[in-house]
């Protein structure tokens, strides 16, 4: 599911390249001059390591992406140069919270599909004093439910 939504986020870029050369500008959300990057960027800055952390990571950048979309829909209008500034003002906004959309998707993906390594990986610490198919049991739950239950199915039997 990450690489679909890092293949969505780039999609505005590879389209843009292709219909306006390689040469264009790069402007960071399409519309910020002083800054390079994509136009639907990332604000996430590390991996969360769980759902939790995910779930404020997410939160935050796409309040951030609202936030500064609404600034430079307010923005844009003031700078002076007629209709344009209200067209780029919508732009703005619109790459901003796509952007902010995309990280808030992208980080509880991946909060989710690290969260259980994050919770078994403590309670495998703790299992030094259990039995070693036991505690093998437990350890492999963190990388695959499946192995799991086949080793529980071993260590009964």
């Amino acid at each position: 599911v990450n690489l679909t939504l890092e293949g969505i986020r780039n999609m505005p870029d590879c389209l843009a390249d292709e219909t306006l050369g390689r040469n264009r500008s790069h402007a960071r959300f399409g519309v910020d001059k002083y800054d390079q990057g994509r136009i639907w960027e990332t604000r996430l800055q590390t991996r969360p390591t769980e759902v939790f952390e995910s779930l404020v990571d997410g939160s935050a950048a796409l309040g951030a992406g609202i936030g500064t979309g609404w600034i430079d829909l307010c923005e844009k209008p003031l700078e002076g140069n007629g209709i344009t500034d209200v067209g780029w003002g919508v732009v703005a906004f619109a790459n901003k919270v796509a952007g902010g959309t995309l990280d808030f998707a992208q980080s509880v993906v991946t909060g989710v599909q690290k969260t259980p390594a994050a919770v078994f990986d403590p309670l495998c610490i703790a299992a030094v004093g259990l039995s070693g198919a036991l505690q093998k049991c437990i350890e492999t739950v963190a990388g695959s439910a499946a192995d799991a239950v086949d080793d529980v199915l071993q260590a009964v039997v």
